[in-house]
């Protein structure tokens, strides 16, 4: 779905396939993975067509790009993909961990979360290598990165995990809230979707810990930081939710 930030209306929508859940922008394009149709869907922001669709292992979920690659999850096969976008091919598979979910690139790595293993793999963009996974907590899911830190929401312990990306050590596990899964992180602002309470709320790097909840829609997961507004996809009442921001 495309929405016009101005006006907050749905503009128009391309039809990427079935379980279309992952999405990134990179090297020109959207990004799309479909859950259900085991692809990752190249889309035109400007024209609003679908260039390519990539044929990829078991049920993709997660997926993050640049203009140098595009990275998405198979959650089914416990891998890491990497698509060139040159040619719109998978050129590499790197095997992580269980159930891999969320895909993002920070610190001259890519980062995959878990969801089975409760752990976070961290792979070489330049070797194509896994080069260390990071236990975190049960469900890891949402991952982002700020205050020189990754930040990864545990939804099944209901926590949030601060990694030393130079290090890779743990600072700090703490209370997110009820299955709390999607973060977003722009500057010094950090949010978490708490999806069970339908609420999003702030993250305080100094203190690491979870402010008060602003509630949103049914079961917010997604979120997006633009022009000092937060962008809430509510999955169970098929909403989005805007919040204004300092």
């Amino acid at each position: 779905m495309r929405v016009d930030p101005a006006t907050r209306e749905a503009v128009g929508t391309v039809d990427v396939g079935l379980g279309a859940i992952g999405l990134a922008t990179g090297a020109g394009s959207i990004w799309a993975t479909t859950h259900e149709t085991n692809q990752v869907v190249r889309v035109d922001p400007n024209s609003a067509q679908v260039l390519a669709r990539i044929d990829v292992p078991e049920h993709p979920e997660g997926v993050a790009a640049d203009d140098q690659a595009v990275w998405a999850s198979s959650e089914g096969e416990g891998q890491l993909l990497r698509i060139d976008p040159a040619t719109n091919e998978v050129v590499a598979t790197i095997e992580v961990g269980k159930e891999p979910r969320h895909v993002g690139l920070a610190f001259g790595r890519v980062w995959i979360t878990n969801y089975g293993s409760g752990t976070v793999s961290v792979v070489d963009p330049v070797t194509n290598k896994l080069v260390k996974t990071v236990k975190a907590d049960a469900g890891s899911e949402g991952i982002c990165f700020a205050d020189g830190s990754v930040w990864v929401a545990n939804v099944d312990a209901g926590t949030v995990t601060r990694i030393d990306p130079g290090t890779y050590k743990i600072i700090a596990t703490f209370p997110g809230g009820l299955f709390n899964e999607g973060l977003a992180a722009d500057g010094d602002e950090i949010w978490l979707a708490v999806t069970g309470h339908g609420e999003v709320a702030p993250i305080d790097a100094a203190t690491n810990t979870v402010g008060n909840g602003i509630t949103t829609g049914l079961s917010p997961r997604r979120l997006l930081i633009r022009e000092h507004e937060l962008w809430v996809a509510n999955t169970d009442d098929g909403s989005i939710s805007v919040v204004p921001l300092s």
